[in-house]
């Protein structure tokens, strides 16, 4: 006669399974987050740069913005502002002037290399292409 249920070993068997996929999941999980950190991050900057354009095309004084070489902060129009979980690599500064926010700066593209906290591996790239202060992020 037999009896209905599960095996020690097929029980064995289906934990050491779930344990194989947890670790493979987590490692994944991990990347994520990192991406999704440092995507923030890069959109954070380059919110403040439009911004900072944007108050040069406004007003009648230039508008610098300033990024730190491995800082977490960066500065514009005499505010600081931080970045989630992530660093800002390159030393930038940005000088926008009015009447039209062109940026002052002579060679184009300019890049400010964005890093995940998390994993070292992941970056980004806030590169601005233009005079006019056109960014992308790559």
């Amino acid at each position: 006669m037999r009896r209905a249920g599960f095996t020690l070993i097929e029980v064995l068997v289906v934990i050491a399974m779930i344990g194989i996929l947890s670790v493979i999941g987590a490692g994944s999980y991990s990347r994520w987050l990192a991406n999704n950190d440092v995507q923030l991050a890069a959109a954070t900057l380059t919110q403040r740069i439009q911004e900072a354009r944007t108050l040069a095309k406004r007003g009648t004084a230039n508008v610098v913005l300033t990024t730190v070489a491995d800082s977490a902060t960066f500065t514009s129009n005499g505010k600081t502002y931080s970045v989630p979980a992530a660093t800002i690599k390159t030393a930038q500064t940005l000088t926008f002037q009015p009447p039209y926010g062109v940026l002052s700066n002579p060679t184009y593209p300019i890049d400010v290399t964005v890093q995940s906290t998390r994993n070292s591996a992941v970056t980004r790239k806030v590169r601005i292409i233009s005079m006019l202060g056109k960014v992308v992020i790559q």
